[in-house]
């Protein structure tokens, strides 16, 4: 995959979707854009650990699942929403480039990254990125933004404006889930659509599940090939591999 992050100066990329890993997706789970990071991460050595995704910052995590997206959907991005002005269903096109672009919603004077990877207010206070693991075990406890705000405050007082402290980490380390306009060509109202990219890819993943199985199904009445080896297979040579077979049945169904 062509997206590559960082955890503590270490490359990280995925490694080629498989069938087994698009199966695996659950697209009732709101961590399955994380659990799909797991299956696929490996460090620039070409060692697989899942939990290497723990230490990826938010951005990071948003923008390996970018690359995943691009690699398998190319630059745009294709949703439907209703509108809430007239209520009429409207298709929304933009480029997943620009999405990535585009202004993180919240607007703070901060400085940095400096050589360490550390942020300062205009009020002197320094923070470092919260990463995934420190999201967690900070959710695991009763105040969980009290708790985050003390893990990446280097220097300084979390409690002191922790509204704009909150804000600085945000536009720091945006996600990828904000709001795009979505003009309606049924009224002409532009109204903002929430896009969460990583949760968009998996409702994508989920939705191709009847391809995967009919292609499972393919192969499998082809070669002989077992359930296993078939989703052991990565998305391209499966996809590839049932074109052929396809491809061979059309001719034979016209040489009958």
């Amino acid at each position: 995959m062509a997206a590559i992050a960082l955890i503590s100066d270490v490359a990280v990329r995925l490694r080629p979707i498989t069938g087994a890993d698009e199966a695996a997706v659950d697209p009732d789970d709101p961590a399955a854009p994380t659990a799909l990071l797991r299956r696929l991460l490996i460090l620039s050595a070409g060692r697989f650990d899942p939990a290497a995704v723990d230490g990826l910052t938010v951005t990071a995590h948003d923008r390996l699942l970018a690359g995943l997206f691009d690699a398998l959907y190319g630059d745009q991005i294709e949703a439907r929403a209703d509108c809430p002005i007239c209520g009429e269903a409207m298709d929304v096109s933009l480029s997943l480039a620009a999405f990535i672009a585009a202004d993180a919603d919240v607007a703070v004077e901060v400085s940095g990254p400096d050589s360490d990877g550390v942020f300062t207010l205009t009020d002197g206070r320094r923070f470092r990125l919260p990463t995934l693991g420190d999201i967690a075990a900070a959710a695991a406890t009763s105040d969980g933004a009290t708790t985050l705000r003390a893990s990446c405050l280097l220097a300084g007082d979390p409690e002191d404006s922790p509204e704009l402290l909150d804000a600085a980490i945000e536009q720091a380390c945006p996600a990828l889930a904000r709001d795009v306009a979505a003009p309606c060509p049924h009224c002409g109202a532009v109204s903002p659509l929430r896009l969460d990219l990583p949760a968009f890819l998996i409702a994508a993943l989920a939705r191709e599940r009847p391809f995967l199985l009919r292609e499972t199904h393919l192969l499998a009445r082809t070669y002989g090939w077992s359930h296993a080896e078939i989703l052991a297979l990565s998305r391209d040579d499966r996809r590839a591999l049932a074109q052929f077979c396809e491809a061979e049945r059309a001719v034979a169904r016209r040489a009958a």
